[in-house]
């Protein structure tokens, strides 16, 4: 057997290796794009394989895009390329309309890349594009295009997408210049009703009334199995109360309310989204609410939820009333809670929810700059302690007189890997007296386990050489795996913590450390 394979000239690994699993390998090499493009060059078999996953998301910015680097120069090239493939009747339009296409190949690509296509990010297109114009600029092959030039090939390459594609499978309108692409294309041609049939995600961030409408609209006739809705509201429509109630799979909702605050107005309470989401409610498993006066008896219908986050969500004169219905809440299947608030909040309030809800809770987050109950930071721990045993990340307020609260919690949260403690204050972002940190340092030394993989320290805490070095040399001394440990600006640290940081992190207790900056208007 082996001596026939080491005989055969036209052996490859890929004789061995069945077409599914080449797919599943392929997938998981998705976002290392230099070696998947490697694998499309071992045979034809693998290049079938990994070209339509090498294709599958290119409008894709994946570092910070400038004119002139790396990334501008890939943006230029996947749009020749996409613009390569069109269609001969297509190519004279662009050069009735002035547009120079000399740096297209005259032959025929390989593939029609757009078939492979399931993610159409508007504004990495509309990057893209531009990254595209520079360049013919930069390489004098053009002086100048025009805006009417611009939104033409943003048009026709939009149209290409989806005449070509089978399905896409994520529609990202965010961008303010692209919306009305999408609505023309919708308008104008009948394929992008068929592709977006098996739309799986869609985001939204564009305020133009009548044209998000007609969008709605028309996804609302065909996309019905919509898993992950992230929308900005600026209005509200019949026409997308509609598209949600048309979906079978949504379980990923985001909402960000930016309706003008002066009309008094908010969706959830007074519009027909919060009818049509309450029908939703108990397929919804991840929900994100920003700048909303959300009703909070209402969460008790998410009773599937595994992620909440309410961010800015109440307003200025809310008061401990207000926050009363969080605490009959149960959501026995929560596994990360985020709140952050820059109006007055309780930590009471906190203490009877992770109650009623902590048994699956691995992520909490509180941020809060106006504690109403700051002394209650003690409750919070303790309840965190006794209710939250599979806790594995912690970013939220302690007092320094806390340190057997915070004890108890680190006995009982075993699995616990990241700590972010900030001082529980009436005012954080006033000026408030610094506090020490030591004996909270101290009891973190004592009874932190080998999981804790990162400290952190934000706003307002005064800490000394002698615990700190305490804390690293108690993990040396126990073997414990390197620890990352952070300090905010605002700290009050000692001169020659770096000194400090570095020693150890040369004897290996440290993986890395840094002075971070953490906004405190929340």
């Amino acid at each position: 057997m082996r001596a026939s394979i080491r005989n055969s000239a036209y052996y490859t690994i890929s004789n061995f290796l069945h077409s599914d699993c080449l797919v599943r390998i392929f997938e998981y090499l998705e976002e290392d794009y230099a070696t998947l493009r490697s694998c499309a060059l071992v045979d034809r078999f693998w290049c079938q394989t990994a070209i339509p996953i090498l294709w599958s998301n290119t409008l894709k910015i994946r570092k910070k895009f400038t004119g002139s680097n790396y990334e501008s120069f890939e943006g230029f090239l996947i749009i020749n390329i996409y613009l390569s493939t069109l269609p001969p009747d297509i190519k004279q339009s662009f050069m009735d309309k002035g547009i120079n296409l000399s740096t297209t190949t005259k032959r025929k690509p390989t593939f029609n890349y757009a078939t492979f296509l399931r993610v159409i990010d508007m504004r990495c297109l509309f990057v893209f594009v531009r990254a595209w114009i520079q360049q013919l600029t930069i390489t004098k092959q053009q002086n100048h295009y025009s805006s009417r030039q611009f939104q033409f090939i943003l048009q026709q390459l939009l149209n290409h997408f989806f005449r070509n594609s089978r399905c896409i499978h994520i529609l990202r309108i965010n961008n303010s210049d692209t919306a009305e692409l999408i609505r023309n294309s919708i308008e104008q041609i009948p394929e992008p009703k068929k592709c977006l049939a098996n739309l799986r995600e869609l985001v939204s961030y564009w305020d133009e009334h009548q044209v998000m409408d007609i969008i709605f609209y028309e996804l609302g006739k065909v996309a019905r199995f919509i898993e992950k809705l992230d929308l900005t509201l600026f209005h509200i429509t019949v026409e997308l109360s509609s598209l949600i109630r048309a979906q079978r799979n949504l379980s990923h909702l985001t909402l960000c309310n930016k309706i003008n605050s002066s009309a008094h107005f908010d969706p959830w309470i007074e519009g027909a989204i919060g009818s049509a989401l309450m029908e939703k409610s108990r397929s919804i498993t991840h929900l994100e609410l920003e700048k909303k006066e959300f009703p909070l008896d209402s969460l008790s219908n998410f009773n599937n939820l595994v992620e909440l986050s309410l961010k800015y969500c109440g307003h200025e004169n809310f008061q401990q009333s207000d926050w009363l219905p969080l605490t009959t809440v149960s959501l026995k299947y929560l596994e990360k809670l985020y709140f952050e608030s820059k109006f007055p909040i309780y930590l009471e309030i906190f203490v009877n929810f992770i109650k009623n809800s902590g048994k699956n809770l691995r992520h909490i987050t509180i941020h809060g700059c106006q504690i109403c109950d700051p002394e209650k930071s003690n409750l919070l721990l303790t309840s965190i302690a006794e209710n939250c045993p599979l806790l594995k990340f912690f970013d939220g307020p302690v007092q320094s007189e806390n340190v057997e609260e915070l004890g108890k919690l680190l006995e009982s949260c075993l699995q616990l890997s990241e700590l972010y403690l900030h001082p529980s204050t009436a005012r954080c972002f006033s000026p408030v007296p610094r506090m020490n940190f030591d004996l909270l340092f101290n009891e973190i030394t004592i009874k932190s386990s080998n999981e804790l993989e990162r400290l952190a320290i934000i706003h307002g805490w005064k800490i000394t050489s002698t615990s700190l070095e305490y804390f690293f040399e108690n993990r040396r001394k126990k073997s414990y795996k390197p620890i990352s440990f952070y300090w905010e600006s605002s700290c009050t640290v000692f001169k020659g913590i770096n000194n400090i940081c570095q020693k150890y992190e040369n004897l290996g207790v440290v993986q890395d450390f840094k002075q971070i900056h953490c906004q405190k208007h929340y």
